[in-house]
């Protein structure tokens, strides 16, 4: 009775399923036996145009050639569950994604003798998440090896090939062949088999040799059985982004080294000028020190003044002295002849005593006319020293200030690089 109920039972449960999904079954050489209505709906077949015919015809040429499609159904023969998301394609070749357990069968003797298959066509949900990613992103498809499985149009634009250029082909295809050929890169997949993902910015080459940069993610896709079974990688151009950088910094690192030179030109003026303030101090002091020398000039010329006139009131007096000495001679007659003599010697001394004052002072005025006009124009010279000092000053303050600004200028396009660096 419990066999006839559990047998009714796996009946029902199996009518269930080809209500629910789309069933087909294969003979372990993968010859299809049999499919249900919906199966044949969804790929767009008629029964008897699929009897007998292999699994691959739902495949493309790629794929069926490739060493995981061989390998594929080895493990199905072997009594190997699979399961997974597939694309296949339909009889007018569009293609169709689904959802599918591929279930060895086996008969009493433990030996498989067929394959089922139960899929959920989720065709139009695969198609609107790629076409999402395809508006916005990159998407390549990798074996665990590194080979090519397949790409979408996006990934295609932004490295120049055409997808059965690329298919089969190693992913190194897109890499310089220093780092392809490098332990760094043997690293690189060896980290993606062991699961680990692979973010960051990679520099790639294009069909043409040309270099692009890519924001990418690989990630990590496991099997039933939670094995590593492809590398899918998300990416995103920004080589436009890292030029435009490269440019900024180019031109922050220009103008840096532009206000640095500049900074380093307004030191060297300022240290100029403030030789040229040392230079007008020291002339200020000597051209105050020849105004003193000048004035004590003008004052001993004036004391020179006051003797010479001394001197002249002396010859005068001596001269009116001979006078009346000429007089006291001539009243003595021949007695006075002699001291008449004297008296004219006398006058005639006084003469040149009084015509030499004369011209002394003479001199002694035009000395003390040039150094009164020496000093007037010693004091102007040291009034515009004075204000050329103050001037100078002034343009000191100013250039430090200029230096103190350019310099801070210089460090904060720095601060700008290192920021720009850090948000690239």
């Amino acid at each position: 009775m419990w066999s006839n109920l559990k047998s009714s039972d796996d009946a029902n449960i199996l009518a269930a399923l080809n209500k629910s999904q789309a069933v087909i079954h294969f003979n372990p050489a993968g010859e299809v036996l049999y499919a249900n209505e919906n199966f044949l709906n969804a790929m767009h077949y008629d029964m008897k145009e699929i009897e007998g015919k292999h699994h691959k015809i739902f495949c493309d040429d790629i794929y069926t050639a490739s060493d995981d499609y061989t390998n594929f159904w080895e493990d199905l023969r072997r009594g190997k569950f699979k399961s997974g998301r597939f694309k296949r394609f339909d009889k007018n070749g569009n293609e169709i994604w689904i959802d599918a357990t591929y279930n060895p069968v086996f008969d009493k003797k433990g030996n498989v003798y067929k394959i089922v298959k139960f899929a959920s066509d989720v065709t139009l949900s695969v198609l609107k998440t790629k076409e999402s990613f395809d508006r916005v992103q990159a998407l390549i498809y990798f074996r665990m090896d590194g080979t090519i499985k397949d790409a979408n149009q996006n990934f295609l634009n932004v490295m120049g090939y055409k997808l059965d250029e690329i298919v089969g082909q190693h992913h190194k295809i897109f890499c310089d062949p220093e780092y392809a050929n490098s332990q760094k890169y043997l690293d690189f997949w060896r980290d993606l088999n062991n699961g680990d993902l692979q973010t960051g910015e990679f520099v790639r080459h294009k069909k043409d040799g040309s270099e692009v940069y890519l924001n990418a993610s690989y990630t990590v896709e496991y099997d039933a059985e939670g094995k590593p079974f492809q590398v899918v990688k998300y990416a995103n151009d920004i080589t436009n982004k890292v030029m435009a950088t490269r440019e900024i910094n180019r031109s922050i690192e220009s103008t840096s080294t532009g206000a640095q030179e500049m900074s380093s030109s307004v030191s060297e003026i300022s240290d100029n000028i403030s030789h040229v303030g040392s230079q007008v101090n020291m002339i200020s002091n000597q051209t105050e020190e020849a105004l003193n020398i000048l004035e004590g000039l003008l004052s001993a010329s004036g004391r020179m003044g006051d003797v010479l006139k001394f001197i002249t009131d002396v010859a005068d007096q001596i001269n009116l002295l001979a006078l009346n000495a000429n007089i006291e001679a001539a009243r003595a007659g021949e007695a006075g002849r002699g001291f008449a003599v004297v008296a004219d010697e006398v006058k005639k001394l006084s003469s040149l005593v009084s015509n030499s004052s004369e011209k002394i002072s003479t001199e002694i005025g035009e000395i003390q006319t040039a150094s009164e006009s020496v000093s007037n124009a010693s004091r102007q010279v040291h009034e515009s020293i004075f204000s050329l000092n103050e001037t100078t000053g002034s343009i000191a303050s100013a250039v430090n200030q200029q230096s103190a600004v350019t310099q801070e200028i210089a460090e904060n396009i720095t601060r700008i690089s290192d920021l720009v660096n850090e948000t690239k």
